[in-house]
């Protein structure tokens, strides 16, 4: 038993090493895969936040913003939106198309009231959620 310990005692420094060695790989493999997954999310959110950015300039400017997608009829591009959700966990993909709706509700109503800064404030709030990481 007394040279188990002598030997621990003795071999501290290198048990310490490779204890080290071993979770820093770890460590390191952990935040390669975050920030994959960071730079993905970015990647596809860049567009939507361009056409967010648009629209914002339009309904400042005093216009309604222009349909993007002819075949279904939508501000947004399907495919980006199909590619933001599958990047999202579930809660905050619920919470982009809970804006969304919002927003698509507010540029309906623009003919009615005449009023942009509903449409504005919401065109933002998407904005933050979709802000770049």
């Amino acid at each position: 038993m007394d040279e188990i310990v002598k030997w621990v005692i003795a071999n501290t420094e290198r048990i310490i090493s490779i204890v080290a060695i071993i979770a820093s790989y770890f460590i390191g493999v952990y935040s390669n895969r975050r920030n994959d997954r960071r730079k993905e999310f970015n990647a596809v959110a860049e567009p939507m936040l361009v056409i967010l950015e648009e629209h914002i300039e339009r309904l400042k400017s005093g216009r309604k913003p222009q349909v993007t997608s002819i075949v279904c009829g939508s501000l947004f591009p399907q495919e980006i939106l199909s590619a933001l959700r599958r990047r999202m966990p579930e809660k905050q993909a619920n919470e982009m198309d809970k804006r969304i709706n919002q927003y698509m509700e507010s540029i309906a109503e623009l003919n009615s009231d005449g009023s942009y800064d509903s449409a504005i404030k919401n065109a933002s709030a998407l904005m933050m959620l979709l802000r770049l990481r």
